[in-house]
């Protein structure tokens, strides 16, 4: 794994323990390295752009720590870590921190950064096992064969760690109808792993991971006749969201991988991330088969309509965005009664904002979706020049563990504490 897929992998995986209540003590004392490196890559991810918390502004950083599963007491350990990443200046005063200025670089870059700061040999076995697992699952879904690292670690660990990572919506086993049992992950494959069961047996694993990293590398890859038997079959499994655009070239689906993400309500994230797959669509639309002009530069086009929030007038407007304008992110206004050119004006809403600065950092980074999963709402706390009322944290759920797993749990402690 390299050093930048191991801090967003330790991202991901802090994220999703970060959503459960009642952690057992061993979830939180074998796994401090990776906490570290997931809190420091999502808090620089949230204070991006603010520059300066100055001694009045303390306080409001602390409450989007918080908000991040960061206390005030972990804040300065965070700080520190990101300070040695060269991502800040923490200035102190005494025992209490006085200024922090920022120096988080764009998303292709932080976590390269942070993954040079990570020393993976000071992990854990358990945290090891973790993220080996998570990986390789972020790639497709794995038959269980036995012999995935989390299931070769210590009994007494290997069903609690299982447990906590189904419930954290990070690792999952599912037995298939036809009796195959795999383990998945469930921001990647939360539907239709039936589905995925079939592609992988019918094309192999090597196959649909290499359909996965090619589209992951591209997003919004145009579905063509010289795609992959792989990218096609996923495609029309539904297995990789494919939202079609219809213009004067004719009708070409575009490929993205799947992501559930960790933040937010999941029907509001659901339709935001169609809202990003929408946007990129038509504008890969554009790059590769507009009529009358291409887009030479889809970054540009994002970002002038979300600065300008109109786009120029244009012959192939009305097809080429009429996916934007169902999904209320646009108005297509003819220029006048007899011409065939259209204005595209953005409907300027902070959840049609949202979905442009998403898809602008997904094209212009390079990088998973889930490697730019940013709370706007939180971000745009981080970089205000003022607090009022601290930002709410999220609702979290009760880890509720088996009574096998408390027994195992029970026996794990009792051994540390005699030996």
């Amino acid at each position: 794994m390299k050093k930048r897929e191991l801090a967003i992998r330790a991202q991901d995986i802090d994220a999703g323990f970060d959503t459960l209540n009642n952690l057992p003590t061993f979830a939180k004392t074998e796994f401090k390295n990776v906490a570290l490196a997931g809190k420091a890559s999502r808090l620089a991810a949230h204070i991006q752009g603010a520059e300066v918390f100055g001694p009045n502004d303390i306080r409001r950083l602390e409450y989007v720590a918080d908000s991040l599963g960061i206390d005030p007491i972990s804040l300065p350990i965070v700080l520190r870590f990101l300070e040695q990443a060269e991502m800040v200046t923490v200035v102190e005063r005494g025992s209490n921190i006085h200024t922090v200025r920022e120096n988080v670089p764009e998303f292709q870059d932080l976590h390269d950064r942070i993954g040079q700061n990570i020393d993976d040999k000071s992990f854990s076995e358990l945290e090891s096992a973790t993220l080996e697992t998570y990986h390789s699952l972020a790639g497709a879904p794995v038959e269980d064969a036995g012999d995935l690292p989390i299931q070769l670690i210590s009994e007494n660990y290997r069903k609690p760690l299982l447990e906590i990572c189904d419930q954290a919506t990070l690792i999952k086993r599912i037995d298939l109808k036809n009796r195959d049992s795999y383990f998945y992950s469930p921001q990647y494959w939360d539907e239709n792993i039936e589905q995925s069961g079939r592609v992988i047996k019918d094309l192999g694993i090597e196959e649909v991971n290499d359909a996965f990293r090619a589209i992951r590398q591209s997003p919004g890859k145009p579905i063509t006749i010289k795609s992959s038997n792989a990218v096609k079959a996923l495609a029309q499994a539904g297995l990789f969201p494919s939202p079609s655009v219809t213009g004067l070239s004719g009708e070409i689906a575009f490929a993205f991988t799947p992501y559930k993400g960790f933040a937010g309500d999941e029907i509001v994230q659901s339709k935001r991330m169609e809202k990003v797959r929408a946007l990129i669509a038509c504008v890969r639309y554009g790059q590769h088969y507009g009529s009358a002009s291409r887009i030479r530069n889809p970054i540009a086009l994002l970002n002038a309509l979300l600065e300008k929030k109109r786009l120029n007038a244009h012959s192939d407007a009305y097809t080429q965005y009429k996916l934007l304008f169902d999904q209320g992110i646009v108005r297509l206004e003819r220029v006048s009664k007899s011409s065939d050119r259209f204005i595209t004006t953005l409907i300027d809403t902070a959840d049609n904002r949202l979905a442009i600065s998403a898809a602008i950092n997904l094209l212009r980074s390079g990088q998973p979706v889930e490697a730019i999963d940013v709370n706007e709402e939180l971000a745009n706390y981080a970089r205000s020049s003022s607090y009022s009322e601290p930002i709410r944290a999220r609702i979290k759920k009760i880890y509720n563990p088996g009574g096998e797993t408390q027994a195992l749990i029970h026996q794990t402690v009792q051994a540390i504490l005699t030996t």
